[in-house]
């Protein structure tokens, strides 16, 4: 099993950041090498190999769903591909 957390940057580097993208510098577009392609691959077949219940699918139907329900807070529902990357 593999648990990945990202979080938002810091106060600091999120100003930094926004001066990268003033400045137009590329350097926010080309990221550094993190890990090899092995690595990659074995990754994503890992990924590839996990089951979701039927149970967590409809909660993830559900909340896609209801981005299109109450037009108070959102302009513009999920489309069904939101599902997908959930």
């Amino acid at each position: 099993m593999m648990k990945l957390l990202l979080d938002y940057p810091d106060n600091n580097d999120e100003l930094r950041i926004l001066d990268l993208h003033e400045a137009g510098n590329e350097e926010i577009a080309s990221p550094s090498v993190l890990i090899d392609s092995k690595i990659r691959t074995d990754v994503i077949t890992a990924l590839n190999n996990i089951s979701v219940s039927d149970e967590i699918k409809k909660y993830i139907v559900s909340i896609v769903r209801a981005t299109r329900k109450d037009s108070r807070y959102i302009s513009f529902g999920s489309s069904p591909e939101g599902c997908f990357n959930s």
